[in-house]
């Protein structure tokens, strides 16, 4: 579940700051500092022996960098040091690495190439299949990401997309996985409504699978996003991408996704539908997975934003038995600075599968600190 995923992203350690400051053009300097004190009943993700624990977690960043319109070059990188009350053997000044590179550059005014490397290393494997839902086991696991892409402006609001992604998942003890993604995707205009609509999938191939080898996956996709008459209201909006079918070992698969937003005076409501495939790290071959998640974030007093984001998650068709998770995430965020930033969240999850089942509860205080570093260009 996407929202049990904690700082999977180095973006999380920068929300406090907003987002027009960080577009300026200019040399970018932007350290970053989170303090955090946690509560995990299962810090070990067991189904038979729980272990709960009280968790300091230390979270220094930098960023470096240059943006402008042409051209931006921004690396940037992040590591979580941990200390464990109770199990001691879990400590360490790098629990988790993150690294990332983006490079974006505007050849002529209506064409944008852009590169995006991420890295990612953790002790909690879950963190790298948000998507599922699932909760695995505590081991080291660590992803890589590189994504090129290439945008073309058609007309003042018509976009052409391009793009291929290549991701290496690996999981100590356990199978690597390489996944290859292509993705076309054309963008008509929308009668001044906001909305999306369909998208068209091309086959999905699995390229190789030796039983002694890392498991390949090539997915080339078509993407037609239209936008059908919804009102003038700005505050709804409306997506729905029906993709497929998808071809993998000789059988045909649905793919669809369709989504709900609307903002009022005082909230924001969502509801999302997803149906796919996926690929769970450390073990062979696709699984099917389907989700339901919803969204609320209301502003009771200024500044101070409340989010409740549950979801149900199905995980079939694979090696392992039918995987069905439940989960929600209950969270507060209030800006003390404009450079500190507060927050407190409470994950929930239950996941049964087979004749197991697995509840697990994680309680997060924060304190993140960033302060942008302005060069003059």
């Amino acid at each position: 579940m996407k929202a049990l995923i904690a700082w999977v992203a180095l973006a999380s350690v920068i929300a406090g700051i907003p987002a027009a400051a960080l577009a300026q053009t200019g040399w970018v300097i932007l350290p970053s500092f989170s303090l955090a004190e946690e509560f995990d009943d299962n810090v070990f993700v067991s189904t038979t022996d729980p272990k709960s624990d009280f968790i300091t977690r230390f979270t220094p960043g930098l960023q470096l960098g240059y943006r402008s319109v042409p051209f931006t070059l921004l690396a940037s990188g992040s590591i979580d040091a941990e200390i464990y009350a109770n199990n001691s053997e879990l400590s360490d000044a790098a629990n988790r690495k993150r690294a990332a590179l983006e490079v974006k550059y505007l050849p002529f005014s209506l064409l944008t190439v852009s590169l995006n490397v991420t890295y990612f290393e953790t002790n909690t494997p879950s963190e790298l299949v948000p998507t599922t839902g699932l909760q695995l086991a505590r081991n080291r696991a660590t992803q890589l990401a590189i994504i090129p892409a290439a945008t073309y402006q058609i007309t003042s609001v018509d976009t052409a997309t391009a793009s291929y992604a290549f991701f290496h998942d690996t999981v100590e003890g356990s199978l690597d996985n390489d996944t290859h993604r292509v993705k076309l995707r054309i963008c008509p205009p929308a009668h001044g409504a906001r909305h999306r609509l369909p998208q068209l999938s091309a086959p999905r191939v699995r390229e190789s699978a030796e039983p002694d080898d890392d498991h390949q996956y090539a997915d080339a996709r078509v993407e037609a996003a239209a936008h059908p008459e919804h009102g003038p209201d700005p505050r709804g909006r409306a997506a729905v991408r029906v993709g497929g079918p998808s071809f993998i070992d000789d059988t045909v698969e649905p793919e669809a996704h369709a989504s709900l937003e609307h903002s009022f005076k005082l909230a924001k409501v969502a509801l999302e539908y997803h149906r796919t495939e996926a690929i769970v790290v450390g073990r062979p071959g696709k699984v099917e997975l389907e989700s339901v998640s919803g969204s609320l974030e209301i502003e009771p007093m200024r500044l101070l934003k409340l989010r409740f984001q549950p979801g149900y998650y199905r995980t079939f068709g694979g090696e392992d038995p039918t995987a069905t998770v439940y989960g929600f995430l209950l969270g507060a965020l209030y800006p003390i600075k404009s450079w500190l930033t507060a927050r407190l969240d409470y994950r929930f999850a239950y996941q049964k599968q087979a004749d197991t089942s697995l509840p697990h509860n994680i309680v997060t205080l924060s304190l993140d600190f960033v302060y942008p570093v302005r060069v003059a260009p």
